[in-house]
């Protein structure tokens, strides 16, 4: 997090100060919030204005860092930071509408890697 030096975490950060330390854009922490509601909720002013403590930071480079590092699903990302170490749901190719060859080596690519992930959580929550 670069730039803190001008921030108070007092009051609570605005969303484009929390972007700007993050490096991500505020329009993109709107999404996450909306799809990690139970992980990432800042609190509100009267005004609904969103504020950010040093927690929600942390969650938000958390979220970036499974998402565009370790290039997860948004539900393999959802189970890893709910704490459910389970496998990933049945593969339906039918139910996910995938036609193409190429879209269906990406979707199964992406569930093993999840399936992977997940089964090395739980080992390493187990010992």
């Amino acid at each position: 997090m670069s730039g803190s030096e001008n921030v108070s975490f007092t009051k609570g950060l605005t969303i484009g100060d929390a972007a700007k330390m993050c490096d991500v854009p505020a329009y993109t922490i709107r999404y996450w919030e909306k799809e990690f509601k139970e992980y990432l909720s800042p609190t509100r002013t009267l005004g609904k204005q969103r504020r950010y403590g040093e927690r929600h930071l942390n969650r938000v480079l958390q979220i970036k860092k499974l998402l565009w590092e370790d290039r997860f699903s948004i539900e393999g990302a959802k189970r890893l930071l709910a704490g459910f170490h389970i496998a990933p749901a049945p593969l339906d190719v039918k139910k996910a509408g995938i036609t193409d060859p190429h879209d269906l080596a990406l979707h199964i690519a992406t569930f093993i890697r999840d399936y992977v992930t997940t089964m090395r959580m739980t080992e390493a929550n187990v010992k």
